[in-house]
């Protein structure tokens, strides 16, 4: 009795040993079949990057050229701002899955990421590869059990946005804000720069205008100088170079606004004989417009005047009030 008793009880704990060896092994070999990190985007290699916008709301097209990307809508086409499109690759790039939140096409649209609700992006690469990326809804989970101190450190949340890749069926929840910082239209992946030139090369500036006289400045043995041997305000100088060393603007133009005659300008000289030209077009009391000849595409409205107020300043803008 007790010898089949010990048989009984050995068969049991074999079949549970099995039983616990195929569960382990179908979940390892399950989880294989699940990603862990977004594919590898090397931007070196992507040469084209399409962005299919939600219910049918268009593509925006980033192309890069030997020298510089340019985004396409339609029938237009202006220079892109690098910057935006490095952070876009860079955000996706090796991307570490947090967790598989679907394995279910059925649940693609709770997650946002249908054709009709999610943000279609497809990288072309020079070898003639693609990779799929299909950008669904944003996601805070807020910490669990909270600190009820107000003075001690609080747990953070999580900040996730949903993915899928490629025809996978599984949605993968990632780090990050990646759903909300998408680009909507064409203008938010256009560079906005008017001047982007490291201030200390600057070594020389022109003002043109029609109402008034022009003048120059330029910089000697570190000093700025005016023709007439009078030395400019250092600080003044200074404040004027950082306000429009990295100068960008917000809002464009369309091209059938483009003016011609320009009311001023401005020349710069930097890194010895390199040159930007800024002009400035006031074609009547409620328009203003400028235009950079470091972002030829583009012109900029500026009916605020800011962007004026900032590059056009008179003689005496650097003289020392005594």
């Amino acid at each position: 009795m007790l010898s089949k008793n010990r048989t009984l009880i050995l068969g049991v704990i074999l079949v549970l040993a099995v039983a616990v060896y195929l569960f382990l092994e179908y979940n390892q070999n399950n989880e294989k079949n699940y990603r862990t990190q977004l594919p590898e985007l090397d931007t070196a290699i992507i040469s084209q990057i399409f962005i299919t916008l939600p219910a049918g709301a268009g593509q925006i097209v980033l192309n890069k050229d030997s020298h510089h990307w340019i985004v396409k809508s339609g029938d237009e086409s202006y220079r892109a701002d690098v910057n935006i499109i490095q952070a876009l690759i860079q955000n996706l790039d090796r991307a570490d899955v947090k967790r598989v939140a679907s394995t279910s096409p059925d649940n693609w649209e709770v997650f946002q990421i249908t054709d009709d609700l999610g943000t279609r992006i497809r990288f072309e690469k020079t070898d003639h590869t693609a990779s799929d990326i299909v950008i669904g809804k944003f996601d805070y989970i807020q910490a669990k059990n909270p600190d009820p101190n107000p003075y001690n450190r609080q747990p953070q949340g999580e900040m996730l946005s949903y993915v899928r890749v490629d025809d996978e069926a599984s949605v993968y929840a990632i780090d990050g804000m990646i759903a909300l910082g998408l680009g909507k239209t064409m203008n938010d992946y256009r560079d906005k720069r008017i001047i982007n030139i490291q201030k200390e090369s600057i070594n020389k500036l022109e003002f043109k205008y029609t109402d008034q006289l022009g003048f120059q400045l330029e910089k000697q043995n570190e000093k700025w100088m005016f023709p007439d041997g009078t030395a400019a305000d250092s600080a003044l100088m200074a404040k004027y170079l950082n306000s429009i060393s990295r100068l960008r603007g917000k809002e464009f133009a369309a091209k059938d606004q483009i003016p011609s005659g320009e009311n001023a300008s401005l020349t710069l000289t930097y890194d010895g004989s390199k040159m930007v030209d800024v002009k400035l077009y006031m074609p009547d009391t409620s328009s203003t417009y400028i235009y950079s000849s470091q972002n030829p595409t583009t012109i900029f409205n500026d009916n605020d005047q800011k962007l004026k107020e900032k590059l056009f300043v008179s003689e005496d803008y650097f003289i020392e009030d005594k």
